[in-house]
């Protein structure tokens, strides 16, 4: 009898949100010359207080928690059939009747578009997928023209007016404005493939129509010139919505496609750079095929056969695979085999740059001008305002913030190293055309034209290096105009290299293990690595400012030993993470063991604070008869100094690179390493570069010499005459013929190795040798 009750109340409440739709207006046939007839949208004559009515009625079910109303309204399609109508009648009429009838349709498009409940590391089909279409064709709804223009009429005045002086009506305009920016770009992109639908299509590229509409209509340059007041009353409130419409923005592109895919960037090249990019992609193409048809017979072997092998054994395992000739022995010995899963946990999924958002020159070229903006006017108030609200622990801030915070950092920070590569490549191009027309050649000299810029190519090299600079850049400001002599340098992004920021990014990073949010973790690693390396860069510029903070950044980083067990517990805590964490793992600890090593190298005495281990000693018989004597306040708060006293003591640089000689160490790499087809160049120079410190440098070579490490070996060594010749994988090769070489050239001395080779510790086969 109750569920008969609350159906009836629920379609009485929808009853009632329908009545209200029909009662806000519709299409009427109006003519608007002689013989032509349009359907036009007339308002009823109760229209604002309808809208005010449906705004009621989701608060209702904002109370009452029903989702009565908001599925309702998708049913009747209230915004393409009404709000957006009613939004271009009003584009062009000023007024206050205009202004309230604008105001209540966004008063209704915020909490019909706000954002889901889903954590940040969930995929697009987590979603339920009725209500993901449905925000989906609200977002194309609201991107038509003129929508965009009306909506932002309605904060123009309230901005203008100083910050004291707004009133709570103004205030509440602005915020709802914003928020209804930050759930458009919110809303994600629908994966459509070529065979798709017209209207899947235009979902798959909203994201983009998003972008250049927000920069058509100087929307952007709104939310930037607000994130540059951030330290300012006025500007201070809205900081952690423009940070999560920036993550909204950019979370699904990395600045090296931005500044690739450029027009700018082409046009310089000369186009020679866009034929590099079609030759590697041919090349990974025609290396995929030759993997796919390594071990397929050809078409003179069409009859099959049968192949016997004979194990060490004696027995005899008959195969018909047509591949056997060809194929790797331990993959046909395996082919009947079954994978034990008993007990393993499937790797997390990777969740950032999984889909492409961005693919038309217009919106990267707007992609570049919000770097550029962004980094010259706001990124050093916008970061500091945020973290100096992480200092002071508001409540407004949620786990999910930091995580957009620190994404938002390592983008920009990313956005630019690759600006200041592109100021020293111009410079070195000037100084070389000027050295040219000082020194003109003489007319016996052959000139014969190169087909790419030597320029060009050192550009190239500094975009795609990710190691710790030890060349001098110069990073002085040009006089002369504003605009066109504007230089970047590393004052446009000094809140990132505040000691502050550092120890709120270094507590979180430490507070991500320990809870086990895993993207926080890679988020947060890749912002200190960036940051690391810019401070490398730093650290070799020519302005003797930038030298000495760079020094004064990484004295004060070092100097705590627990930011150096970082790079080690950021390995041992590994076990099912996505493919993306261990290659933000790997290439921090790739920079941070070169950053220390450097820093080592130029310190003779270099001093790290390292807590005591705070056991508490055992009290004497003596002690013992005498407790009564003292106070029991005395001694918890000699245990409470004890356990948080520490101590100095001289760091040494090999005893800290001790810690990664471990065959934990060595496994992690190789997990990693197993999919090598699809690791980037520089992933696989640092697992080479990490391997060499081991076991060439270290001298360590039994943590190579493991079963599992010796197959991966082997079949990678099988591998390469398909994979790309790139110079990562011939270092990879060179290390993996050392190794094995030294592994065979051991064995001939110590023939019991082999059996070394099946056991992870050595204490095992020691103990095996006593029994």
């Amino acid at each position: 009898m109750e569920s008969m009750d609350l159906d009836a109340e629920v379609e009485r409440r929808r009853n009632l949100v329908l009545s209200t739709c029909t009662a806000l207006g519709g299409y009427e046939a109006r003519e608007i010359a002689p013989g032509q007839v349009e359907q036009v949208y007339t308002l009823g004559d109760e229209a604002l207080a309808c809208l005010k009515d449906l705004k009621a009625h989701i608060r209702q079910d904002m109370i009452t928690n029903a989702r009565i109303t908001l599925p309702a309204l998708a049913e009747f399609n209230l915004i393409e059939n009404d709000l957006v109508p009613i939004l271009k009648m009003y584009a062009k009429e000023p007024g206050e009747i205009a202004e309230r009838f604008i105001l209540a349709c966004v008063e209704l498009l915020v909490p019909m578009t706000w954002p889901l409940e889903q954590p940040l590391d969930a995929e697009d089909e987590d979603y339920d997928p009725n209500m993901l279409d449905r925000y989906r064709r609200y977002k194309l709804a609201l991107l038509q023209p003129n929508i965009l223009e009306t909506i932002t009429r309605l904060i123009r005045d309230p901005l203008c007016i100083p910050h004291r002086d707004r009133s709570e009506r103004d205030q509440n305009i602005i915020r709802l404005v914003f928020y209804l920016y930050r759930n458009l770009t919110a809303i994600p992109d629908v994966k459509a493939s070529t065979v798709s639908s017209e209207i899947q299509l235009k979902m798959s590229t909203m994201q983009e129509m998003l972008l250049i509409r927000l920069h058509k209509t100087e929307i952007m340059e709104l939310l930037l010139a607000v994130a540059s007041n951030s330290l300012l009353p006025e500007g201070s409130e809205w900081n952690l919505t423009l940070n999560e419409i920036l993550y909204n923005l950019v979370k699904n592109i990395h600045p090296r496609d931005v500044y690739e895919k450029s027009e700018a960037f082409q046009t310089s090249a000369d186009m020679s750079r866009l034929s590099q990019r079609l030759s590697n992609l041919l090349q990974a193409e025609n290396g995929q095929k030759r993997r796919k048809l390594r071990d397929m017979p050809s078409r003179h072997s069409r009859f099959g056969g049968m192949y016997a092998i004979k194990r060490w054994d004696g027995a005899i395992k008959v195969t018909q695979r047509q591949d056997a000739a060809y194929a790797d022995l331990g993959s046909i010995l395996d082919t009947g085999k079954k994978e034990n899963r008993v007990g393993i946990k499937r790797k997390e999924r990777d969740e950032l740059g999984s889909h492409i958002t961005y693919q038309a020159p217009e919106s990267i070229s707007c992609l570049q001008s919000l770097a550029r903006t962004f980094l010259r006017y706001c990124f050093h108030v916008f970061f500091r305002s945020l973290i100096r609200d992480v200092e002071r622990e508001y409540q407004k801030i949620l786990e999910k913030d930091y995580t957009r915070m620190f994404y938002n950092m390592h983008w920009f920070l990313t956005c630019l190293e690759y600006e200041l590569a592109l100021q020293a490549a111009e410079q070195e191009e000037n100084e070389k055309q000027q050295s040219e027309r000082q020194n003109p050649p003489s007319q016996d000299t052959l000139l014969i034209p190169s087909r790419a810029s030597e320029t060009l190519k050192k550009l190239d090299q500094a975009l795609n290096n990710s190691e710790p600079s030890e060349q001098i850049v110069d990073q002085d400001n040009a006089d002369g105009d504003e605009d066109e002599d504007f230089r970047f340098d590393f004052d446009n992004a000094a809140s990132a290299f505040d000691m502050r920021t550092i120890r709120v990014i270094l507590r979180r990073l430490r507070l991500s293990l320990d809870e086990k949010r895993w993207l926080e973790a890679q988020v947060t690693a890749d912002c200190l690595r960036e940051m690391l390396l810019l401070v490398s860069k730093m650290s070799s510029a020519s302005r003797a400012e930038f030298r000495e903070t760079a020094d004064y950044i990484q004295s004060n980083i070092y100097y705590e030993q627990t930011t150096l067990d970082i790079f080690v517990d950021m390995i041992k805590t590994y076990k099912a993470q996505s493919k993306s964490y261990l290659e933000s793992v790997v290439q921090l600890t790739h920079v941070g063991l070169k950053l220390v090593e450097q820093y080592s190298k130029r310190h003779q005495h270099m001093f790290v604070q390292k807590r005591n281990n705070g056991k508490k000693k055992k009290p004497l018989a003596s002690e013992k008869q005498g407790t009564d004597n003292g106070s029991d306040s005395d001694s918890v708060d000699e245990e409470r100094e004890n356990l948080l006293s520490v101590r100095e003591h001289e760091f040494k640089f090999d005893q800290f690179e001790k810690k990664f000689v471990t065959f934990d160490v060595v496994q992690v790499y190789c997990s990693l390493l197993d999919d090598l087809e699809n690791l980037s160049p520089h992933v696989c120079h640092c697992i080479t570069s990490m391997f060499h410190r081991i076991m060439v440098k270290r001298g360590v070579h039994t943590v190579f010499y493991k079963l599992p490490v010796l197959a991966l070996f082997n079949r990678i060594l099988g591998q390469m005459h398909v994979l790309p010749r790139t110079t990562a994988l011939r270092q990879l090769e060179e290390f993996i013929l050392y190794c094995t070489r030294q592994f065979f050239k051991r064995l001939r001395e110590r023939p019991l190795l082999i059996v070394e080779a099946l056991y992870k510790n050595a204490h095992v086969v020691e103990r095996s040798r006593r029994v």
